[in-house]
């Protein structure tokens, strides 16, 4: 469980790093290092960071595969030129040329026949990936008859040995072993397929892979590394496609035509990783995409959202939802650069010192979220949780007014002693709320104590946790705990001999009750128990463990 929170983290730095990357194409190293630290320590980053792990792995992917594309696009322009080539020896060959020579010379794959067949096997599992499941059918008929004993005598004794346990296993437990190792078996197939490919290729047609050499293989690694990215956080978030995106628009400003190769080598390798990283898709990939699709446009809505002292449902928040709780989360020297860097990216455009495709980038990253939320209001929830991704543009963006900040500065050691007080706030929301960083709200609202009753701030009951550290000390064994809202925050840091209860099926006069004040106070929650202790984070009261008159001897 820990090491889950940890490797969250880890991706979260990975994330860093990849902002760190885009931001040095925009601005200077020693700016885009200050920026990335910016980003790096907001406290509500920094909290969703080790507990939330899927939203936090999703914008990091995000990061890296943008970062990875911009760089592919430089190398790529850097190599070949918009202009024209300047590999002569590439001129004669690429991927074209490539395909002109299999179709009139196919039949040398023939003189490698374990390649060919390495071939054909990835051709078949491709389609049935794709069709569905053509074979289990075929798979579950001779498993029904086996564990019958109606199968010819091989496949029943076959069964028999590898299926001790068939007196006490239902047919479908096998089934589902079954389906299992296809998928497993198909997966593993098409890795090797992936390996082998490239050696069959290189064996039978040398002559158009000597056009190709390491700067060409180094930059086409970078666009397979981004592209695979992109379809790992796709596997995660279906806004995935977002970074291709920004990719496309990028290589297409900085390369024209020649960006048009490259960039179906980006989606090829964005499927596979999306596919392999997918199991959901497995079975039916498209049929199952566009299910996730719907899924997602149409999710079913929350009704307890507290924004503003007010219960909203998630399909029916106010149009400004995203940009009053970014207003509020993230530090105030960070905001004041956003607008102050908005001014001097307009004025960059508008003066030709920046190209579009450029800027592009953090401008759409930004704003393609926040149309889609205003436009279609797809259902969010939990703060700003399903949107963290939207963040790293608002400090890209507050980069060149960093960077206009320490041209006006000019002193090395003013530029620093500024830099450190607009550190400050981030540094000091991140020790003082520790460890519950991710409620942080900046003075626009009076901080964590002006959003009590008015907005979300343990929305994940992260409290309970030292809630569980009390109760383990001064429960009795066998206790029954009931909680409000979700179990696992509390029973995953529970004594063994501790039995939990939702509130929605509570047992007869359980000895503690834990109440997470993620939403207004409900008075009405156990009000007859004793309140034995309350976790606070200012004057916000975060969780309270209640317990059975007279249990402790109080």
């Amino acid at each position: 469980m820990d090491a889950g929170h940890f490797l969250s983290f880890i991706a979260f730095e990975l994330g860093v790093v990849g902002f760190f990357f885009i931001c040095r194409r925009l601005v200077k190293a020693p700016v885009a290092l200050g920026a990335t630290l910016l980003l790096a320590t907001q406290p509500m980053l920094y909290g969703q960071a080790f507990i939330n792990q899927k939203d936090i792995p999703f914008m990091a992917l995000l990061a890296v595969s943008v970062a990875l594309g911009m760089i592919a696009v430089e190398k790529h322009a850097a190599d070949t030129g918009r202009a024209g080539p300047r590999e002569p020896r590439q001129s004669s060959g690429g991927v074209g040329a490539l395909i002109r020579e299999m179709a009139r010379h196919g039949h040398r794959a023939l003189a490698h026949p374990w390649l060919s067949l390495a071939a054909g096997v990835l051709l078949v599992l491709s389609i049935s990936s794709f069709v569905g499941y053509p074979y289990m059918g075929w798979i579950e008929g001779t498993i029904r008859a086996a564990y019958a004993g109606k199968s010819i005598t091989l496949v029943n004794e076959w069964f028999g040995r590898i299926a001790n346990n068939a007196s006490v296993l239902s047919v479908d437990a096998y089934l589902h072993k079954a389906s299992a190792l296809y998928d497993k078996a198909r997966l593993t197939l098409a890795i090797g397929f992936a390996i082998f490919l490239p050696i069959l290729i290189k064996s039978a047609f040398p002559e158009s892979l000597a056009n190709y050499d390491a700067k060409w293989l180094r930059r086409n690694l970078l666009v397979v590394a981004a592209g695979a990215a992109m379809g790992m956080a796709t596997s995660i978030r279906v806004a995935g496609p977002l970074a291709g995106l920004l990719v496309s628009v990028y290589f297409v400003f900085k390369a024209g035509r020649r960006a048009i190769q490259p960039l179906v080598a980006y989606a090829a390798a964005a499927l596979c990783a999306m596919y392999a990283t997918w199991p959901f898709l497995w079975d039916a990939p498209i049929a199952r995409f566009n299910e996730s699709l719907h899924v997602m446009a149409n999710y079913p809505g929350h009704d307890h959202i507290l924004f503003d002292g007010v219960y909203w449902s998630s399909s029916a928040l106010p149009w400004d939802y995203i940009a009053r709780l970014m207003a509020y989360e993230l530090t105030i020297p960070a905001l004041g650069l956003f607008v102050w860097g908005a001014v001097v990216l307009s004025k960059k455009l508008a003066r030709g010192q920046i190209r579009w495709g450029l800027a592009a980038v953090p401008i759409l990253w930004l704003g393609l979220p926040f149309l889609a939320f205003i436009v279609r209001r797809t259902p969010i929830y939990d703060n700003l949780r399903q949107v963290l991704f939207a963040i790293p543009p608002v400090l890209l963006i507050g980069a060149f007014g960093l960077e206009e900040m320490w041209r006006i500065l000019g002193w090395p050691a003013l530029r620093i002693l500024v830099f450190v007080l607009l550190l400050f706030p981030a540094v000091y929301g991140v020790v003082s709320l520790h460890p519950y960083e991710y409620a942080y709200y900046n003075q626009f609202v009076g901080g964590v104590n002006g959003v009590i009753s008015r907005y979300e701030l343990d929305y994940w009951c992260t409290s309970y946790r030292e809630a569980m550290a009390y109760i383990n000390d001064v429960g009795p064994e066998n206790a029954k705990v009931v909680v409000w809202g979700p179990l696992h925050s509390a029973s995953d840091f529970a004594r063994p001999d501790l039995q939990f209860f939702s509130d929605d099926t509570p047992p007869p006069d359980p000895q503690f009750a834990l109440r997470c004040r993620r939403t207004l106070p409900d008075p009405g929650f156990y009000a007859d128990y004793e309140t034995v202790m309350q976790l606070r984070l200012g004057s916000a009261v975060l969780t309270t463990v209640n317990a059975r008159p007279g249990l402790l001897g109080k």
